[in-house]
C-alpha cells in the first residue's frame, strides 16, 4: 500500500505539484505582491544552477529541495499570471464594442435554453476591424430551422455588438462573468434570426469536428430508439458527458441522494474502456513489439473517448493517469499512483493553470487521492469471507474514502450533504457499471438493429432502475442536510483534521491526535460568531429580478420572500439568486409569498397590505400602477410599472428613497433621475445592484398606513 506519509521521498512529483498549485492559487486570489514570487524564482534558479555545477554535501541535500520548491512555486505563479493577463487583454479590447458585421465560427453544437439557443464561438473579425481570434458566447433567437443547421465548425455572419458579461448584482450571487473569464470567454452577444447568416460551404471540418459530429449522431440514436426525457438525459450525461439538457429536478434528486458523481464521465468510464480493450488486444502481448502497439492503440482509443465526452476535467484526469499506467506497462516500468496523479495534474495545469478553479477538477483529484490513501486502511479493518460481502464491503469503503476527501469542499460549494450516500452507492455503482457496458454495446452494434434493440432495452431498463432508486432514496425523510456551509478557512481546518487523524491512525504520532482535537475545537468555535450574528440580523433585501419583483424580509432566523407573478413563474430564480445568500446568512429556505393586488400578510415583524409593506419603522410602497397619487410619503418608493412617471404619482411629496426595478424602461429612468436631482432624493437602480437595508437589531411595526387615491 502506497502512503505519501511513509515514503514521501518516493513521490517527487507529488512534492512538486503542491507548491506549483500554491503559486497559481496565490496569483488568482492576490495573496502576494509581485516581488515575492519574482524573488523566490530568482533565488530558486540561482541555487539550482549552483547545485548543478557544485553539488552540495549529502547533509545539505534539503537545500536543493527547498530551492526547487521556490522555483516551482514561482513558475506556477507566473504561468497563471500570463494566462490571466492574456484573457484580460482580450476583455479590454474596445474593438468588440463596435456595432457591425462579424465573422464567427462555432466551437460546439448549440444548447437549447428557455428563450434562446446558446453556442460557444470563436470571433474571427469584422467587416472593418481586424482582431485576434477569441472565444465568446452567442445567444440566438429561438428558430428551429436555424438551430438544426448549426454544427461544430459552422461559419456565421452576424450583425451585432459584443458586450462584456455583467457581474453579480444580487448579494452573494455566483459570479458568472468571472467564471467565463477563467474559461477564456470575455464577451457575449444576442442575435436575432434575421441578423445571422450561415455559410454552409465554409464549415470547418477537422478531427475534433468529426468527433463532435459522432457525439451528436450517438445522441440522436438514443432518441431514435425511444429513450424518453429522463432516461435520455441520464444516458447523455453518463455515457457522453452531455448534461446541459438535464432537468433541474433530476439533478437535485441525484445531489440529495449522493449520486451526483454518476452523472459525469470519470475514471469509472475510462477504466471500463481500458479493461475492455486490454482484453481484446491481449493477443498482442505475444508478438514482437506487440506491447508497444497495444499501448499506442489503447492511448488513441482512450483519448478519442475523452474528446467524445467533451474533455471534462474528471475525464482528462482519468485519461492522463491511465496513460501513464499504459506507458509504464509497455516499458516494463511500474508507476506510482501518487506520481501518476501528480503528473496528470501537472500536465493539465501547465496547459491551463486556471483549471484549478473548476469544481470538477478539485473534486476529481480529491476523490482519487482519498480513495488511494484511505480506502485500503478502511477495507483492511474487516475482511469478510463471503464473496458478495467482499464486493459490498469494497464498494462501501470506496464510497467512505471518496466522501471523506470530498465532503468539506462539496459542502462549501453546494451547501448539501447526502445522509444516505452509503446506501445510494451500494446500488448506483454496480448499476452505473451495467449502464456503461450496455451503453457501449448499444453504440457498438448500431449497425445491426436486432442487437442494438436488445442493448437499447437493457440500457433503458438500467437507467429506469437508477432513476427510480435515486428518487426513492431522495424521498426518504432526512435524505440530505441542506443549507449548510463551510467557509474557505473552515474547509482548510477540516482537511487538516482529517490528515492529522490519518497520521495518528497509521501509527506515526500521538501528538497528531492532540493537534487534531485542538483544531476541531477551534473549528467548532469558528461557527459561533456567525450563529450569534444571524440571530440578531434584521434586513430588507430588494433583489434584481429582471422585469419581475422580488424582495425579502429577514428577522433573525425567519425570512419571507415576496414575489410578483413574473418572478414566481421562473423556477430557477430562487436557486440562482437567493440560495447562496440564505446559506451565507445562516438561513433556511424562505417562505415564498406571491403578492397580488389583494394580498394581505401579517407577521410579528412585518405587515403587507394593498401594495404597502410596513417593516422596522419603515414604510415601503410598491408602485404597480401609473396613476396613483400618494398623499403620505413612504420611506421607500419601489417603482414597478413601465409607464409610471413622477408627475402622475407624486404630488408635492417626496419619498426618502426611490427604487427602480428592471421593469422601468431606460426612457422612464431618466425622468425619475431628473426628479431625484431636483428634490435631492437618492435613486437606486436594481438592474445595477441589489439593495440591502438593515440595522442589525429587532424592529417593530408601529407606524400607520399612508393614504392613497387611485
Amino acid at each position: 500500500m502506497e502512503r505519501p506519509g511513509a515514503k514521501w521521498g518516493h513521490f517527487p512529483l507529488l512534492r512538486l505539484i503542491l507548491p506549483f498549485m500554491g503559486g497559481i492559487i496565490c496569483l488568482i486570489h492576490g495573496f502576494l505582491p509581485l516581488w515575492v514570487p519574482a524573488l523566490a524564482g530568482i533565488a530558486g534558479i540561482m541555487a539550482l544552477t549552483m547545485a548543478f555545477f557544485f553539488p552540495p554535501p549529502y547533509g545539505f541535500r534539503w537545500l536543493f529541495g527547498a530551492h526547487a520548491v521556490l522555483f516551482v512555486f514561482s513558475a506556477g505563479y507566473f504561468l497563471a499570471r500570463y494566462h490571466v493577463q492574456s484573457t484580460r487583454a482580450a476583455a479590454d479590447d474596445e474593438a468588440l464594442s463596435h456595432q457591425g458585421v462579424w465573422l464567427a465560427q462555432t466551437l460546439e453544437y448549440p444548447e437549447e435554453k428557455e428563450n434562446s439557443y446558446k453556442v460557444l464561438v470563436r470571433v474571427l473579425g469584422s467587416d472593418s476591424l481586424p482582431i485576434a481570434p477569441r472565444k465568446a458566447l452567442l445567444y440566438l433567437e429561438k428558430d428551429s430551422m436555424l438551430a438544426s443547421r448549426l454544427a461544430y465548425g459552422s461559419r456565421l455572419m452576424l450583425y451585432t455588438r459584443w458586450q462584456r458579461p455583467s457581474g453579480p448584482v444580487n448579494p452573494d450571487q455566483f459570479d458568472y462573468a468571472k467564471y467565463l473569464e477563467r474559461n477564456g470567454i470575455t464577451h457575449q452577444a444576442y442575435v436575432r434570426a434575421e441578423h445571422i447568416r450561415i455559410q454552409p460551404q465554409q464549415r470547418r471540418r477537422d478531427f475534433r469536428g468529426a468527433v463532435m459530429d459522432t457525439r451528436e449522431h450517438l445522441l440522436k440514436q438514443l432518441l431514435a430508439y425511444g429513450f424518453s426525457r429522463y432516461e435520455y438525459t441520464l444516458a447523455a450525461a453518463i455515457l457522453l458527458g452531455r448534461d446541459d439538457t438535464m432537468d433541474p429536478r433530476l439533478r437535485s434528486g441525484f445531489a440529495a441522494a449522493g449520486a451526483m458523481h454518476i452523472l459525469c464521465v470519470s475514471g469509472l468510464h475510462v477504466g471500463v474502456i481500458f479493461l475492455i480493450l486490454d482484453q481484446l488486444l491481449k493477443f498482442l502481448n505475444r508478438r514482437k513489439y506487440g506491447p508497444q502497439i497495444k499501448a499506442l492503440v489503447l492511448l488513441i482509443m482512450i483519448w478519442l473517448y475523452a474528446m467524445l465526452t467533451g474533455m471534462a476535467p474528471s475525464v482528462m484526469r482519468a485519461s492522463t493517469m491511465i496513460s501513464f499506467v499504459i506507458v509504464g506497462k509497455a516499458l516494463n516500468r511500474p508507476t506510482s499512483v501518487y506520481n501518476s496523479l501528480a503528473a496528470s495534474a501537472f500536465l493539465l495545469l501547465i496547459t491551463n493553470p486556471l483549471i484549478i478553479t473548476h469544481i470538477g477538477f478539485q473534486l476529481s483529484y480529491l476523490a482519487v487521492f482519498s480513495i488511494v490513501t484511505f480506502q485500503p486502511i478502511i477495507y483492511n479493518r474487516w475482511k469478510p469471507k463471503n464473496k458478495i460481502l467482499q464486493k459490498a464491503w469494497a464498494i462501501t469503503t470506496v464510497s467512505l474514502a471518496a466522501q471523506l476527501g470530498t465532503f468539506p469542499l462539496a459542502v462549501h460549494y453546494f451547501h448539501i450533504f447526502p445522509v444516505y450516500f452509503l446506501i445510494t452507492n451500494l446500488i448506483v455503482i454496480p448499476l452505473s457499471s451495467l449502464i456503461i457496458y450496455s451503453g457501449f454495446l448499444f453504440f457498438a452494434f448500431l449497425f445491426f438493429h436486432p442487437l442494438a434493440w436488445l442493448f437499447a432495452w437493457l440500457l433503458y431498463s438500467f437507467l429506469w432502475v437508477l432513476k427510480t432508486t435515486v428518487f426513492a432514496i431522495y424521498s426518504l425523510p432526512g435524505a440530505s442536510l441542506e443549507f449548510i456551509s463551510f467557509s474557505a478557512l473552515q474547509v482548510l481546518m477540516v482537511y487538516v483534521v482529517i490528515m492529522l487523524v490519518y497520521r495518528w491512525f497509521t501509527g506515526y504520532s500521538h501528538r497528531a491526535l492532540i493537534a487534531s482535537l485542538v483544531i476541531s475545537c477551534l473549528l467548532m468555535y469558528s461557527f459561533l460568531p456567525r450563529y450569534m450574528e444571524n440571530h440578531q440580523r434584521y434586513e430588507l433585501v430588494f433583489y434584481h429580478a429582471g422585469r419581475g419583483l422580488a424582495l425579502e424580509v429577514i428577522a433573525g432566523k425567519e425570512n419571507v420572500v415576496l414575489m410578483d407573478s413574473t418572478t414566481a413563474a421562473d423556477p430557477m430564480f430562487v436557486e440562482y439568486n437567493m440560495t447562496d445568500h440564505w446559506v451565507n446568512k445562516g438561513l433556511k429556505k424562505a417562505r415564498i409569498k406571491r403578492i397580488e393586488e389583494d394580498t394581505i400578510i401579517q407577521k410579528p415583524f412585518m405587515q403587507y397590505h394593498n401594495n404597502m409593506l410596513a417593516w422596522n419603522h419603515t414604510l415601503v410602497y410598491i408602485l404597480r400602477h401609473d396613476s396613483i397619487k400618494l398623499t403620505t410619503p413612504p420611506d421607500l418608493l419601489v417603482v414597478h410599472h413601465h409607464r409610471a412617471i413622477p408627475n402622475n404619482v407624486l404630488d408635492s411629496i417626496t419619498p426618502k428613497k426611490i427604487i427602480l426595478t428592471g421593469k422601468v424602461p431606460p426612457w422612464n429612468r431618466e425622468k425619475w433621475k431628473k426628479l431625484a436631482e431636483e428634490t435631492h432624493t437618492p435613486v437606486h437602480l436594481l438592474s445595477q445592484k441589489a439593495l440591502v437595508i438593515g440595522d442589525g437589531h429587532e424592529c417593530t411595526n408601529d407606524r400607520g398606513w399612508p393614504r392613497m387615491h387611485e
